[in-house]
């Protein structure tokens, strides 16, 4: 994990068992004169030391409540608690478009097809979901509008086919797990459509919609979460405690 909030955990445990210092050579880079990138209004540079390894930065947010916020960190001087201890965050603009952008997906799956298991699968509850996370990923990292519905179709593409076949009929197994790999098919589709054109796609957005429909119809209905077939029979019968 990067130092963000995400880190606190492992740099405590690593702090609190200790530092081994290791005589094994190991390959450095070494900045012999300064270098700098610029893309548009962003520039990162680096430049040598004879010191020590020192983060300078600074990060200009267009929302006044943030502002400007400026920080230098010199890695063998500080115990970087001030970076680790942090927390990622978002802009409560941010949050409605994610909302709006992912909502309309959802409508647009509702009217040209389902959303609901019953009718078409897990394909429609999950990689519906997936979707709309999808897109509204790609939204909120400035994607444009065929960019968001490349991504949408991306995540569902790969959802297409996928059984509701819960145990017992409990939301549980395997439908958490399940729910989890759908978040990670939707940050990778959308990275996908924000580095890809959509112009090059094969399959659009309409396409996956209307062969979701058609797959959801053709399915058997023990896969459409009546828990008559599946993993729902399979693991019942092995582990009756489930």
């Amino acid at each position: 994990p990067i130092l963000d909030g995400s880190a606190k955990l492992f740099v405590e445990a690593i702090s609190k068992i200790g530092l081994k210092i290791s005589n094994a050579p190991i390959k450095v880079i070494k900045i012999e004169k300064k270098i700098e990138f610029n893309d548009g209004k962003k520039t990162i540079s680096f430049e040598p030391s004879k010191i020590s390894l020192d983060i300078d930065f600074e990060l200009k947010y267009e929302n006044d409540l943030i502002g400007t916020q400026r920080n230098l960190i010199k890695i063998y001087e500080s115990d970087l608690t001030d970076i680790y201890n942090s927390r990622t965050f978002c802009l409560f603009e941010d949050v409605k478009k994610f909302l709006l952008v992912a909502g309309e997906i959802g409508c647009m799956f509702k009217k040209g097809a389902t959303i609901s298991a019953a009718e078409g699968g897990c394909q429609a509850e999950i990689g519906v979901s997936s979707a709309m996370a999808a897109g509204g990923l790609t939204a909120c990292m400035g994607g444009s509008t065929k960019q968001i519905l490349m991504a949408a179709e991306i995540a569902m593409e790969h959802h297409l086919g996928l059984t509701c076949d819960p145990i017992h009929g409990l939301v549980q197994v395997p439908c958490i797990e399940r729910n989890s790999m759908g978040a990670i098919k939707a940050i990778m589709a959308s990275n996908l459509a924000l580095n890809g054109n959509p112009e090059d796609a094969i399959v659009n957005f309409d396409q996956v919609v209307k062969t979701m429909w058609e797959t959801g119809l053709a399915m058997n209905s023990n896969f459409k979460e009546t828990s008559e077939g599946g993993l729902a029979i399979n693991v019942a019968v092995s582990f009756p405690s489930c």
